[in-house]
């Protein structure tokens, strides 16, 4: 038998590996902070986007539940996002989110 907890993977060249993956991330989020990396304040909106996960989706949740306190808040928005596109019942409302959620991106 084959421990897989010892087999080593190696990647393809073409794929990044961890370090990459990570700086790009720290890239990324320093495009957006740029003043520095702050917090990401739980609010009643990021509340509900919890609590939803938590009824819709308990893996979801119990997997949020290992993270730190900053991934959790940023998974449960991200859920909360995705489930807002998902009841989308019409083009009329898929549009409106669109709009809604490129405001938050573009908000000058």
């Amino acid at each position: 038998d084959v421990d897989l907890m010892q087999v080593r993977v190696v990647l393809p060249r073409d794929i990044p590996g961890s370090q990459v993956i990570l700086s790009e991330v720290q890239a990324v989020r320093s495009a957006f902070q740029p003043n520095g990396a702050t917090p990401l304040p739980m609010t009643d909106a990021i509340g509900k986007c919890r609590d939803m996960m938590a009824k819709v989706a308990p893996p979801f949740f119990a997997f949020s539940r290992m993270l730190g306190e900053e991934q959790r808040r940023a998974m449960w928005t991200v859920f909360g996002v995705c489930e807002e596109f998902s009841n989308c019942e019409t083009m009329s409302q898929l549009d409106d989110t669109r709009r809604r959620l490129r405001r938050v991106f573009n908000a000058d």
